[in-house]
């Protein structure tokens, strides 16, 4: 590494994040799209991290018939999410989506319904299959900030 990258890094220069991949898959009226973004991982020298570590981050939007879909809470409209997911097994095309909160997304009249699953603000979400292997419940999944972008996107 030379001095000129070792200054920049130490100014803060070079540190935000960047779009690397995007992605999307379609399932009915409904299609998800995300975008992998990169940044610095934040480890320094003195605590033992690679300082030029990388991490990925996916996000997650939803449209419907070709329009994003807003969910709105009380801190306003969300668009991108940390998770989400196609319902193969539900009785309509059905999208579940999720931050803090988790949210159903589905289709009433022609037009996308916003069902809340579970409204929070601080901790991290988990959802659980409860039929999902031979009638008993699946593992319970933790909704977090991280790259999931390579997942199949069905649950």
């Amino acid at each position: 590494m030379n001095f000129l990258s070792v200054t920049m890094a130490l100014l803060g220069c070079g540190s935000g994040s960047k779009k690397v991949a995007t992605g999307h898959a379609g399932y009915g009226p409904f299609e998800i799209r995300w975008e992998v973004e990169s940044s610095r991982s934040g480890a320094w020298f003195n605590n033992g991290g690679d300082f030029n570590a990388k991490q990925y981050t996916s996000y997650f939007s939803v449209y419907h018939n070709g329009k994003l879909v807003e969910v709105s809470t009380e801190k306003g409209n969300v668009q991108r999410f940390w998770q989400a997911l196609f319902l193969k097994d539900a009785g309509r095309p059905t999208v579940m989506v999720g931050m803090h909160s988790m949210y159903l997304i589905t289709e009433e009249n022609g037009l996308p319904k916003v069902i809340p699953l579970h409204e929070q603000n601080g901790d991290f979400a988990t959802y659980q299959w409860l039929d999902n292997e031979n009638g008993q419940p699946g593992t319970s999944q933790r909704v977090y900030l991280g790259d999931d972008s390579k997942r199949d996107r069905f649950l």
